[in-house]
């Protein structure tokens, strides 16, 4: 008789088990939840997110950074490392879920740490993360009207004196000075009171701004680098993400008052447990 309760024990806790219940192994008590991520648990986290073109928006592996064959978005941003991004579960908000991190990447790890609450490490791998405008913003603190011509002057003047200061040795003809985004400077000329530095091109008649192409206009006395600015067109500003939604005869508009710049995106992941979730807010 006792087998027999014995057998019909082990019956039932096996079905129980099968039916979702409590497993065999389970140690008393535990609870069915205590694998799966809750609110508030340490986190860390690796992606790889593209967009509708299969084009790389971001990614935390350093190996896809590296690879050239790998084709990228013109608004991804490099990773510095190869570490997991070390986040917080749960719906928290953004500055305290992205610790550390800034605009378009902290979007993405703020809507997966949103996901993984209860589920278990490892279950999550594929998600599609959606744009969500953040409509508390003020019109001023979204869109940025920015001009469609940088101008870049072709000399600058200055004394001997300044000129030592700033390079602390003799200027001489030829000699290399400064570079900006596109343009190169060089002594070109040197008095016993003035030096002249001239500034060229260093990439041709087009380069690629964050807006868009540039073309480049001898206009006299100065350069122009006149910016192909397109409608819809994606621009990447530190990580800041926006969209351009107007241009003008002198001027766009860009809108960053959506985290994925109006997009949404397919990623690749892989969310694990970590030691201790970050404590500090975001640098501004």
């Amino acid at each position: 008789m006792r087998r027999f309760f014995a057998c019909l024990g082990i019956f039932l806790l096996s079905a129980l088990f099968l039916a979702g219940g409590v497993s065999p192994l389970m140690a008393a008590g535990d609870s069915m939840d205590s694998a799966v991520f809750k609110d508030g648990d340490a986190i860390q986290m690796k992606f790889t997110c593209r967009d509708k073109d299969g084009l790389v928006t971001a990614t935390t592996e350093k190996s896809i950074t590296d690879d050239p064959s790998i084709k990228k978005s013109s608004i991804f941003f490099p990773k510095k490392g190869d570490a997991p991004v070390i986040s917080e579960a749960g719906k928290k908000n953004r500055d305290v879920v992205a610790a550390g991190h800034g605009g378009y990447e902290s979007e993405i790890i703020y809507q997966l740490a949103r996901m993984v609450v209860g589920k278990r490490p490892g279950e999550i791998r594929k998600v599609t993360l959606k744009d969500e405008f953040v409509g508390d913003a003020p019109e001023q603190e979204r869109l940025v009207t920015l001009a469609l011509v940088r101008v870049r002057t072709k000399e600058v003047r200055m004394t001997r004196k300044d000129y030592l200061d700033r390079k602390r040795v003799d200027p001489k003809v030829g000699v290399h000075y400064a570079d900006d985004s596109y343009y190169s400077g060089a002594v070109s000329a040197v008095t016993d009171s003035e030096v002249v530095i001239s500034f060229a091109p260093k990439y041709g008649s087009e380069v690629e701004t964050p807006f868009g192409k540039g073309i480049i206009v001898d206009a006299g006395d100065k350069w122009e680098t006149r910016i192909q600015a397109k409608v819809g067109q994606l621009v990447r500003t530190g990580s800041m993400v926006g969209i351009i939604i107007e241009v003008g005869d002198k001027n766009f508009v860009v809108d960053y008052g959506r985290p994925l710049a109006g997009q949404s995106i397919d990623c690749d992941v892989d969310v694990q447990a970590a030691g201790e979730a970050p404590k500090q807010a975001p640098k501004p």
